[in-house]
């Protein structure tokens, strides 16, 4: 018995170290590769830009004025108050370089909260928390969320998984300075606190999980009917008017019905391994679906959005998800029902695993 602890400890040490590991190769080489890329000039969209003049001209007294937007705050496209923070690095001259330091943070950052959460609140063995932790670090929407470019979303990598160690904390204080910093990633992000008020909060704490639904709520309207709106009308720019705003407004009404078709077939392909994650996941996999609706009813004409930022408000969903299919799973052995029933239960799980 002592033997087997022995090469329990000893099997655990080394998955440890290669998490460790893993993860240092990897912020590395996707600093490495970005660094490159932006010193090269080979980004291939326009939203690095963006917010690189956005925080520069910040850091010199505006209001996140962006030339780029007829000269309108950037916070009039998207409420991302948030990049505020990152307002001090550029006053130490430090440059857009730092934004790439920003982006392998977050992707790091949320490694490292996702294996936390497994061994530490959902009572996984460690061991499981490293494998997810390797997991996240290898999936290639991970690798194209942060190698694409920089953009706000990819910091949800990080808040997402912070906002579910607040919850599985209990701890209140903790709980709302994570959804603080999560609702100030991005315009849109109460959708996720408000879906995880209702969907897990609800069943330990029906008053606390209100306030969080109606702060959620609140901070939505105000950011796209007050803050947009006022930002978009020439607040800390020379005036103009910005139509990204009105786009944004009009996108979950008026989305093209002519690419709904290809772009759910794309969502299937790419999903379709996760199948057995609804019997094993439970609620937590209706967090999921929430940015994935989101964003398949958004004006987002190509096949590839996943393999994009646009996969970071999904990909930590997918995993919470993960985890708590694996921590159903296996409960499933600890039951005491005959053998040929757990056989039936892990069929869809090897179905999903094959395809």
């Amino acid at each position: 018995m002592l033997e087997d602890n022995s090469r329990l400890m000893a099997a655990q040490k080394i998955l440890d170290w290669a998490f460790w590991i893993i993860l240092c190769l990897f912020l590395y080489a996707l600093t490495r590769i970005g660094l490159y890329e932006l010193l090269n000039m080979k980004f291939w969209g326009t939203d690095f830009c963006l917010y690189d003049n956005a925080i520069w001209n910040a850091s010199r007294g505006s209001w996140l004025h962006c030339n780029l937007v007829h000269g309108n705050s950037y916070l009039g496209i998207h409420f991302s108050p948030i990049l505020f923070l990152f307002v001090p690095f550029y006053w130490l001259g430090t440059g857009s370089w730092v934004l790439i330091l920003i982006r392998s943070a977050a992707m790091g950052g949320g490694a490292i909260l996702l294996r936390w959460y497994a061994f530490k609140y959902v009572n996984l063995p460690e061991w499981v928390g490293d494998v997810l932790g390797i997991s996240f670090l290898l999936h290639p929407m991970v690798h194209m969320a942060t190698l694409s470019e920089f953009h706000g979303m990819v910091l949800e990598l990080f808040f997402v998984p912070l906002f579910f160690v607040a919850i599985g904390s209990r701890k209140k204080w903790f709980v709302w300075v994570s959804l603080f910093l999560l609702l100030a990633v991005r315009e849109d992000t109460w959708l996720y606190t408000a879906g995880a008020a209702l969907i897990l909060l609800w069943r330990e704490d029906r008053k606390f999980a209100w306030k969080i639904f109606g702060v959620s709520v609140a901070w939505g309207a105000l950011a796209l009917f007050v803050f947009m709106p006022f930002f978009q009308r020439g607040f800390g720019g020379i005036g103009g008017r910005n139509a990204q705003f009105m786009n944004y407004l009009t996108r979950y009404g008026n989305y093209h019905l002519c690419s709904f078709k290809p772009r759910l077939i794309t969502d299937l392909k790419m999903l379709y391994p996760l199948v057995f994650l609804p019997i094993l996941g439970g609620r937590y996999l209706w967090l999921m679906l929430i940015p994935l609706i989101q964003i398949q009813s958004g004006q987002i004409r190509y096949q590839i959005y996943l393999l994009s930022h646009y996969s970071s408000c999904i990909i930590p969903f997918v995993f919470i998800a993960g985890i708590h299919g694996w921590k159903k799973l296996a409960g499933f052995f600890k039951e005491d029902v005959p053998h040929h029933f757990h056989f039936f239960r892990l069929v869809p799980f090897g179905i999903g695993a094959l395809v």
